[in-house]
């Protein structure tokens, strides 16, 4: 009962991500956010980057030595181009849906790249993918990389599990590698165990 309830506090948001533009929608309220996928870092005085601009707000590309525009997801052949400009972004949209003073759990990330690439996204791009979502404030992620479903449609829990049968996530990679004790460590273990037995057939 008081998973249910928590959950119905909870927001999920669908990020779809093209070259040019992200769309975010919160499925909870409704808000959308859809601008261009640039952002805008400048110098200033005291030789700090700080980030001055980002979507509608970016107006164009400015001839100041001290400011560059960067589009995080333009590359020729990946999704993802910047990791750390991307976060930022993410970030920035996360704060747009939910508010800085939000109340409540962290929301869950629905990823949905939206450009086509020969033989799809690699495991390099789903694993950023995942971290940037994150570094954002997500609770928990996936990466969907089907036909886009319509809002009313959206289940997380359902899209996950999909997703999985696919490609699994970078969550579940780091799940399975924290199971298995590295070999010190197991070492360690039988020898504990044996000199136990060791001392207890002793008596």
């Amino acid at each position: 009962m008081l998973k249910e309830i928590v959950k119905s506090f909870g927001s999920v948001l669908y990020i779809q991500i093209w070259k040019n533009h992200i769309k975010a929608t919160n499925l909870k309220t409704g808000k959308i956010y859809n601008e261009p996928s640039l952002l805008t870092i400048e110098r200033n005085p005291e030789g700090q980057s700080i980030v001055s601009a980002i979507g509608n707000n970016v107006q164009k590309i400015t001839n100041s030595p001290n400011t560059i525009v960067i589009n995080p997801f333009a590359h020729p052949r990946v999704l993802i181009n910047e990791f750390l400009v991307a976060e930022k972004m993410l970030q920035h949209i996360v704060y747009v849906l939910l508010g800085k003073h939000r109340i409540g759990p962290r929301p869950k990330i629905i990823i949905h790249p939206m450009e086509e690439y020969e033989g799809g996204i690699t495991l390099l791009e789903h694993r950023a993918f995942i971290e940037i979502a994150l570094a954002a404030g997500a609770k928990e992620v996936t990466v969907y990389t089907g036909a886009e479903i319509p809002i009313s449609r959206l289940d997380f829990d359902k899209i996950k599990e999909e997703s999985a049968k696919n490609l699994p996530s970078y969550v579940s990679f780091k799940a399975k590698r924290e199971s298995h004790l590295p070999l010190s460590s197991s070492l360690a273990i039988v020898a504990i165990v044996i000199t136990g037995l060791l001392w207890f057939t002793s008596f």
